[in-house]
């Protein structure tokens, strides 16, 4: 029931995100201020939308849709900031998660069998060593799931950023929360020294 109720909120954010980015044409979210400092301008109303998914779908915090959402929105603002499409995963469309050097690799073949390559790899959510559905980081002591990230193979993960719900027993959760997302940054920074870690807790 889950994966379907991901599923159907997959075809709704996507949809969301192409309309507010129609054909990967973002708005500029950077703006000078009065004083000349240049300022970045989350997209909310966008963000409004993504969060309005599992309302529409009555998907539970257990579901992962609402976190799922958060996770959407934030890999969104960083192809708003300008990174490349395929470099931010989760991707704006299947495969979630596509190596940047195999897209260079599609796009230039011939443009017919480019197209049967695309219809392949996009008609499934993996390819064993090739695609994948979610990101799993090889961290010093062990592998870590990541929920958005920005990474390439011959640099390695540069931007990671893990979220975390709470929904409940807040005073008991907190500090279990916090001591994770030590545990996990110790585990990537130890690895990936220069890597940028970010982890977000989140309630609904």
């Amino acid at each position: 029931m889950a994966d379907s109720t991901k599923s159907q909120a997959w075809v709704l954010f996507d949809r969301i995100v192409s309309e507010a980015a129609p054909d990967g044409a973002h708005t500029n979210p950077w703006l000078n201020s009065a004083n000349g400092e240049l300022l970045f301008e989350p997209d909310y109303a966008t963000l409004e939308r993504l969060l309005g998914v599992p309302l529409y779908l009555k998907a539970n915090t257990q579901s992962g849709v609402p976190a799922l959402a958060l996770d959407v929105w934030l890999s969104y603002e960083l192809r708003r900031a300008g990174f490349d499409r395929d470099q931010v995963w989760p991707r704006p469309a299947n495969p979630r998660i596509l190596p940047a050097p195999v897209a260079s690799l599609i796009q230039s073949l011939p443009i017919k069998l480019r197209e049967q390559i695309v219809e392949r790899v996009e008609s499934k959510s993996s390819i064993t060593g090739v695609t994948s559905s979610s990101a799993a980081i090889l961290g010093k002591n062990y592998l870590k799931q990541v929920d958005v990230i920005m990474t390439d193979w011959a640099t390695g993960p540069e931007i990671l950023i893990s979220t975390k719900r709470m929904d409940s027993s807040y005073g008991k959760n907190a500090p279990n929360r916090i001591e994770e997302s030590y545990g996990d940054a110790k585990n990537l920074r130890l690895r990936h020294p220069r890597c940028a870690w970010l982890h977000v807790r989140t309630t609904f």
